[in-house]
């Protein structure tokens, strides 16, 4: 019970726009979506995650049907239910994810050993001030690696903020990510006219 009023709680903006019957509804799509569905799509997505805009796309497809079943929100544009459901992309979670995993690997806090991220603290870019070493972005002749998990997100990695890159702790490095603004990442423009629906 406990933790339906913390859902209740954490969806309250959505009675703005709906009843509290389908406040009701909207919960349990929501946690339809997050235990059973949301787990699946997202299950060692640093391992998988796909490169191509037609991949990215075929995944990102589930969660707004999911979200059109929603006979309240369904029509809002895709954006606006993910806000109401309190969800984001899957694509920019992907992201969040391997930038997480890139921060456990740089500060040896999982099963991978650091030197797997090369670092170079004489780097210099535009973010010039910044105490914390970058990593080197390997050269990949072909692309064939270019898209692998360590090569993906390396120019994303070292462009983020030095408060997230030298978090004390894996939560605070997610509480501090989630404020980063990752949209410019996106392959898929969620802000398309033409985009999900």
């Amino acid at each position: 019970m406990v933790i339906l009023i913390a859902l209740l709680l954490r969806l309250t903006h959505v009675l703005v726009y709906c009843s509290v019957v389908s406040l009701i509804v909207i919960l349990l799509f929501y946690l339809k979506y997050t235990v059973y569905v949301g787990p699946i799509l997202e299950y060692a997505s640093s391992v998988w995650s796909p490169h191509f805009i037609e991949y990215i796309n075929s995944i990102e497809n589930v969660q707004p049907h999911f979200t059109k079943r929603i006979s309240s929100i369904t029509e809002l544009p895709y954006l606006e239910r993910l806000a109401v459901m309190d969800l984001e992309p899957l694509e920019l979670r992907r992201i969040k994810t391997d930038l997480t995993m890139y921060f456990k690997v740089y500060n040896n806090l999982s099963a991978l050993p650091s030197d797997y991220l090369p670092c170079d603290n004489s780097v210099r870019t535009y973010h010039s001030r910044r105490k914390c070493e970058y990593i080197i972005q390997p050269f990949c002749r072909t692309q064939l690696f270019a898209n692998d998990f360590f090569n993906r997100c390396v120019s994303c990695f070292n462009g983020l903020p030095e408060s997230v890159v030298s978090s004390k702790t894996v939560a605070e490095c997610k509480r501090r990510l989630s404020e980063v603004d990752l949209s410019s990442v996106l392959k898929y423009n969620c802000n398309n006219s033409t985009g999900y629906t």
